[in-house]
């Protein structure tokens, strides 16, 4: 129970987790990053290509950044957006994952004209997900 008082740790948990389930994914999707346009998220692909071999060291970055802004959401502006940043991009990494997956028709209907479409839908349902998730816990946390 003591878990669920630390407001930080089930949601950070989360977000690490998905992020490593969506980064092995897309390594083994893309030949260990070096099949760049099997990525659906230009931006990603983008990264990548600026980053070049050091493109490996992305998600360490990408975590190091979340972690830092949701912290610091949760401690000095309101515990709730800190929560809810962990969530909410934490759902959009598992449907990243999901994207790899047979269960990718979900996710993407797999033409290249509709990724912005798709990442535009992501995007709102990690958000909602994401709220819906950070409101169940801070409320469990408060009976705790």
């Amino acid at each position: 129970m003591r878990f669920w008082r630390n407001t930080f740790a089930g949601p950070l948990l989360f977000f690490l987790l998905a992020l490593v389930l969506d980064t092995a994914v897309t390594a083994l999707g893309t030949d260990y990053f070096s099949a760049i346009e099997r990525e659906g998220n230009p931006i990603v692909r983008w990264l990548w290509e600026i980053f070049g071999e050091a493109r490996i060291l992305l998600p360490l970055l990408w975590a190091g950044v979340i972690s830092g802004a949701a912290y610091f959401l949760l401690k000095r502006v309101k515990p709730f957006l800190g929560v809810w940043l962990l969530y909410g991009i934490g759902v959009g990494h598992f449907l990243g994952f999901l994207s790899w997956t047979p269960l990718q028709t979900f996710v993407y209907s797999g033409n290249s004209s509709s990724v912005f479409y798709n990442l535009g839908a992501q995007v709102i349902i990690s958000a909602v997900l994401g709220f819906l998730f950070a409101k169940i816990q801070l409320r469990i946390s408060e009976k705790i």
